[in-house]
């Protein structure tokens, strides 16, 4: 049995004190001696895509700033209330 894993490691920014590591549980799989590798690597790649480990390293590839940040939530916020307000109109009785 062998097993393949990828470290899910990311650093907190709170404020003055830099470097505040929070650390994630890894995403691991179990391989059988049967099983084939492109098979396991598939279902490894499902985990990590389902855990949102890639999606979450490419947003912290680069420093937001906390205006930008504010500014991306308002306009989803937005999105989604335009979204409530469209639902309700089409609505069929």
């Amino acid at each position: 049995m062998t097993f393949v894993s990828v470290n899910a490691t990311m650093v907190k920014q709170s404020g003055p004190r830099y470097g505040e590591e929070v650390i994630w549980n890894m995403a691991y799989i179990r391989i059988d001696a049967d099983e084939p590798l492109e098979k396991s690597i598939k279902r490894f790649k499902r985990i990590v895509e389902k855990e949102g480990i890639i999606r979450d390293w490419k947003r912290r590839e680069y420093f937001e700033k906390p205006s930008t940040i504010l500014n991306r939530k308002k306009k989803a916020f937005a999105r989604k209330q335009m979204k409530k307000v469209r639902k309700l109109h089409t609505t069929k009785y």
